[in-house]
């Protein structure tokens, strides 16, 4: 395990290996983040998630949202758009 968390920091540029954390997978743990975020919203809170996100992104939010009665909106990317070559 030691072995893999540097390999994973030295391929990050990390400055500490036990900054990296190894877990079963990204849905698994968007879904304890997003439980973990769930239990400071508020009525009014509003979830933004994009149609470019995978449904592993998508739907722990939506899951979570709708367990304490937050709302989710989505993005909507359309190809071109923001056009991000020219000046800021």
């Amino acid at each position: 395990m030691d072995a893999t968390r540097q390999s994973c920091a030295d391929l990050v540029n990390a400055d500490d290996p036990l900054e990296i954390v190894l877990r079963s997978n990204f849905t698994s743990l968007t879904f304890a983040f997003s439980r973990a975020l769930a239990r400071t919203w508020n009525e009014g809170d509003e979830i933004i998630v994009s149609t470019l996100d995978h449904d592993s992104n998508v739907s722990p939010w939506v899951s979570a949202a709708e367990d304490v009665g937050v709302i989710v909106r989505k993005l909507d990317i359309e190809p071109g758009w923001p056009d991000l070559t020219g000046p800021v």
